[in-house]
């Protein structure tokens, strides 16, 4: 099988992405995220999570472990040292709500620039489900751990494909950051990592032993910065008499949760934080016509494997599309299988650390119909309706002071 190989001053074209459009629904989404920042959630880990924070920066504790996750394990500390830093600027409330919407907001933005970027003929109008996502908006703003790999996640897909593109270092450096951050966020990244690590070995193993000094120095980098928490994790069955299995509760609706990623894009399950007809406002039906989208992420990931068997099969050239549906269809395929040993079933927060996957997914089967005039119509029909469902959510939070 050939692989396509691009040297390392490849220059990544932008003449195509000069659409205003992105920076429109930009605009928007500003506006919603930055409303009334003091309507941000604020109840049960969020409290409990900046007092670990201040607790450390008080104790002055360089490695404090996160929360107590529902199997038993303690989250790693990437989102106490994050919490510390802004608690260091700042112990007001609202500044600080204010402060992680900003930076993650803006992280993303950009994330998602670079990676229209580098994929400037897809079609860049489906950054107005980013903006418009209502669950999206809910857990940039919240100050919470787990809604820190959804930067973390997005980074790390687009800086790992810079560099297989480009093959420059200071891309393979920035994905292993990545990589580590988000393991010691929460362990729902393990599917993106087993995926990246699986693209890597098989497509890079050469370039990076060609850099083998450099990637031992990453490598010795990388030790120190997880060394605590992979100790804690290393002696931890060591410590229990619990095993594996005591928490395996894999079921038929556990290994179907996958399936209904595309929800961080619509409407449906959203009720999980507000309850059910909290909204009059937004009719009933608009969660039930915007479930739609869902079928796309799907579709995506049948027209992934259709393409990759394909070409594997007949050993043509993978292009650069390829190999992104090819680490896609791996990361889907370990979300279900940690889904499935896990037995999530319904919180929407362990799509998280998976939301670009079911992002990518849903441009892959979006681009297969765009050229059909009533996808294009059902499409800007659906982000209408879902930006005004968020502004309709927004209003209602403010007016009625919370969901309680």
């Amino acid at each position: 099988m050939e692989v396509s190989q691009k040297p390392s001053n490849v220059s990544i074209s932008t003449s195509q992405f000069t659409s205003q459009s992105p920076f429109l629904y930009l605009a928007l989404g500003m506006i919603f995220y930055f409303m009334w920042i003091g309507d941000s959630s604020f109840i049960n880990d969020e409290p409990l999570l900046l007092q670990m924070a201040l607790k450390a920066n008080d104790q002055g504790d360089f490695f404090t472990l996160g929360l107590m996750g529902t199997k038993g394990l303690q989250y790693g500390p990437v989102p106490i040292w994050f919490y510390r830093s802004l608690l260091v600027l700042t112990h007001d409330i609202y500044l600080l709500a204010f402060l992680k919407t900003f930076l993650v907001f803006c992280a993303n933005s950009l994330g998602i620039f670079y990676f229209f970027r580098l994929l400037p003929n897809w079609n860049h109008h489906t950054a107005l489900l980013i903006f418009s996502s209502p669950f999206l908006w809910f857990y940039t703003r919240n100050l919470w751990d787990n809604s820190l790999n959804i930067t973390i996640t997005l980074w790390g897909f687009v800086a790992y494909f810079y560099f297989f593109k480009t093959r420059q270092f200071r891309w393979f450096a920035l994905t292993i950051f990545c990589l580590a951050t988000a393991f010691q966020i929460h362990l729902m990244a393990l599917p993106f990592i087993a995926a990246i690590s699986f693209h890597l070995v098989i497509f890079c193993r050469n370039d990076l032993m060609k850099n083998w000094k450099k990637v031992s120095i990453l490598g010795i980098c990388l030790f120190f910065f997880m060394k605590d928490y992979l100790f804690y994790l290393f002696i931890l069955p060591h410590s229990s008499s619990s095993s594996f299995l005591d928490h395996f509760t894999g079921s038929l609706k556990s290994f179907s949760f996958p399936l209904y990623g595309g929800q961080f894009f619509s409407l449906h399950n959203f009720n999980y934080f507000v309850g059910k007809r909290w909204l009059p406002a937004i009719p009933d039906f608009f969660y039930s016509i915007t479930g739609w989208i869902m079928l796309l992420p799907l579709y995506g990931a049948f027209k992934s494997l259709k393409i990759c068997y394909k070409k594997i099969k007949h050993k043509s050239q993978l292009e650069l599309d390829d190999h992104l549906a090819l680490v896609c269809l791996v990361w889907f395929i370990a979300f279900i299988s940690i889904s499935f040993l896990n037995g999530l079933s319904s919180n929407p927060h362990y799509y998280n650390s998976a939301w670009f996957l079911y992002f990518i997914l849903l441009n892959i089967g979006l681009n297969a119909l765009w050229n059909r005039a009533w996808m294009r119509k059902l499409f800007f029909a659906h982000g209408a309706i879902m930006f005004i469902a968020l502004f309709s959510i927004i209003l209602l939070l403010h007016s009625r002071h919370g969901t309680r």
